[in-house]
């Protein structure tokens, strides 16, 4: 199981909510739901008073619009305004019926892919907010060893325990359909340089389904896709061009996904600069979903990740 602000999912299921929005991790894109029309007053009553304000955005908003309209009073002595629920871009908005008032959505995700996190309004020591981690396997009830951590005057999101295995800490959200995700990456230690691996996958619906980048110490670059469990090869950069990375030292990666989710086009990133691949192979995979932060065999730092359109 997962915990994030207080809910626990499970990443091997469904991913059907990811994220809270905060301050620094929060979607610009987001924006209140349309105003409703007033309540029109009752019949032999006074007029109706309006529905509450809304609470701001829920999780994951889906970025539904249009315009809702605030109930009519009831038709008795004193009837009250109703009020009708609107999901606003970015959220769940209630609208007010009397006096046509609205309230603003928050903190949600839009669905257009335009998103930041520099994990500063994070706290050391804990989980960032706006991600979900994977349980750490040593110890019972850990939400995993994905940690924000300081560097230098800052502050990074840091898978702080090398594991054998892939250790993944997912955001973002499941209706991205075309994206590029980017973010910084330093290795900061690794026992294990063959099999020392970064991962930066798009798409993301659950862990067995979604597109990632595959990055090793020596600068083999891969692009894959797990369907259904299985995982297949997109493309290997040539070895000639491979630059290795070095331990202690930032380098910018970036996975982009656009297209069908029969044939989607997928590409690479490194240092700003495309990656080249002498045969890329398109393979189907997910037509939507989230993003997701990986590391094999290594300690590593992220930060700085950003989300657009490719």
């Amino acid at each position: 199981m997962l915990r994030s602000s207080g809910k626990l999912v499970a990443i091997g299921g469904a991913l059907s909510l990811l994220v809270f929005g905060c301050a620094t991790g929060v979607d610009t894109a987001a924006t209140g739901g349309a105003t409703a029309t007033g309540g029109v007053t009752a019949t032999g009553g006074s007029p109706g008073t309006g529905g509450g304000l809304g609470t701001g955005g829920a999780a994951v908003g889906t970025g539904g619009v249009g315009s809702g309209s605030g109930g009519a009073s009831v038709a008795s002595t004193g009837g009250a305004g109703g009020s009708a629920a609107l999901p606003g871009t970015g959220g769940a908005v209630t609208m007010v019926g009397s006096g046509g008032a609205s309230s603003s959505g928050s903190g949600g995700i839009s669905v257009v892919p335009n998103y930041t996190d520099d994990f500063e309004s994070d706290t050391a020591g804990q989980v960032a907010k706006t991600w979900i981690t994977d349980p750490d396997p040593a110890v019972a009830g850990m939400p995993g060893m994905w940690l924000v951590a300081a560097d230098g005057a800052g502050k990074v999101f840091e898978e702080q325990t090398q594991y054998s295995s892939l250790s993944l800490a997912v955001g973002g959200n499941v209706n991205w359909t075309d994206l590029k995700v980017e973010t910084r990456v330093k290795v900061v230690s690794s026992s294990s340089t063959s099999s020392a691996r970064i991962t930066l996958a798009g798409r993301y619906q659950d862990a067995k389904n979604y597109f990632l980048l595959e990055l090793t110490l020596d600068g083999k670059i891969k692009l894959r896709v797990r369907a259904n469990g299985s995982s297949s090869d997109i493309a290997t950069n040539d070895s000639k061009t491979r630059v290795p990375l070095t331990v202690g030292s930032w380098v910018t990666v970036g996975l982009s996904i656009s297209g069908p989710a029969t044939a989607p086009v997928v590409a690479a990133t490194l240092g700003g600069t495309p990656v080249t691949f002498s045969t890329l192979t398109p393979q189907p995979g997910p037509a939507s979903g989230g993003i997701a932060l990986g590391v094999t065999d290594a300690v590593v730092a992220f930060d700085d990740v950003h989300v657009t359109l490719p």
